[in-house]
């Protein structure tokens, strides 16, 4: 079982993206569906499989996730909802006998099991938003900063191409609040290493998070601001490294261990010599704030 792979050591963040055995995407699969009976049975199924076993992962007690994951789901639901609406409209009715042809009912059944499973993952995910957690006590002036951070070096550098997925769609067709998910999911992960006694890990599917991941670090955690990012440098690049999982029908641990650090992290070629020195310059100023957010200061 999936469940039994998840580590039990930590906080394990959960991305959307993550899915255990659905290779399919529900929302966009169904999209174009002008009946219930044009439904694909086997596909409602797995649907229904899947949500049962996402709801069960968010039962584990380190499972957490963020606002935005939940807000994302909630997009599902809302397509599921509307679906059901707009082909309980779609049923013909003969005018002349006033007599209504009845559709495959089986189909509907199944799809009204899938908006129920829908509504009580969205409700676990909601209860296990990672404010909520009364133990962790987040400084949510530090974690803005943190997540300014990624979401700087993650756009300069253009770490994102579109490999992730909502709702079987490129990044470029997320809602406006949705775009940021991936960031604010990579600086929540960075803040539970720097903050947290335990290794966090984040459970994801999403190559655009594993990116961002693998590259982000490594700027943050340059000894070119030393002494603001020390705890940094100390935790998240050495003692407390994050571990990441991707989730694609198997757990497989793609990330973990330290960050090499520089004063100057290698320039990639996509990024001019001054963008570069303006988007450290900014990452200094933004470490400078975090500093004080912890002192109090911000």
């Amino acid at each position: 079982m999936i469940q039994q792979d998840i580590p039990q050591d930590g906080i394990v963040l959960l991305d959307g993206s993550a899915r255990s055995e659905l290779k399919t995407n529900f929302a966009w699969d169904t999209y174009n569906s002008s009946s219930f009976s044009s439904l694909d049975l086997s596909l409602l199924r797995a649907e229904i499989s899947e949500l049962e076993t996402i709801r069960q992962i968010i039962s584990q007690p380190n499972i957490w996730t963020i606002p935005q994951v939940t807000a994302e789901f909630y997009g599902l639901l809302e397509h599921i909802n509307q679906k059901i609406r707009c082909l309980s409209l779609k049923k013909i009715k003969n005018k002349r006998t006033k007599v209504y042809l009845q559709e495959h009912e089986g189909h509907k059944d199944y799809l009204e099991e899938v908006q129920h499973k829908a509504w009580r993952t969205y409700q676990a995910l909601k209860s296990k938003e990672i404010q909520k957690n009364p133990e962790l006590n987040i400084n949510k002036n530090s974690l803005d900063i943190l997540i300014d951070m990624v979401v700087l070096v993650s756009q300069n550098l253009k770490l994102k191409n579109q490999t992730g997925y909502y709702y079987g769609r490129g990044d470029s067709n997320k809602p406006e609040g949705g775009r940021d998910t991936d960031e604010r999911l990579v600086a929540t992960l960075l803040y539970l290493s720097m903050f947290h006694d335990q290794k966090p890990s984040i459970l994801t599917g999403d190559g655009d998070l594993l990116n961002l991941l693998g590259v982000v670090p490594k700027f943050l955690g340059a000894i070119h601001f030393y002494p603001d990012n020390k705890r940094f440098a100390r935790t998240v690049a050495r003692q407390n490294a994050p571990r990441a999982y991707f989730l694609d029908g198997d757990i497989n641990l793609v990330s973990e261990g330290s960050v090499s650090l520089n004063h100057y992290p290698p320039n990639p070629s996509r990024l001019h010599s001054y963008k570069r020195e303006q988007m450290m310059k900014e990452l200094g100023r933004l470490w400078w704030g975090f500093s004080d957010s912890l002192n109090g200061k911000a």
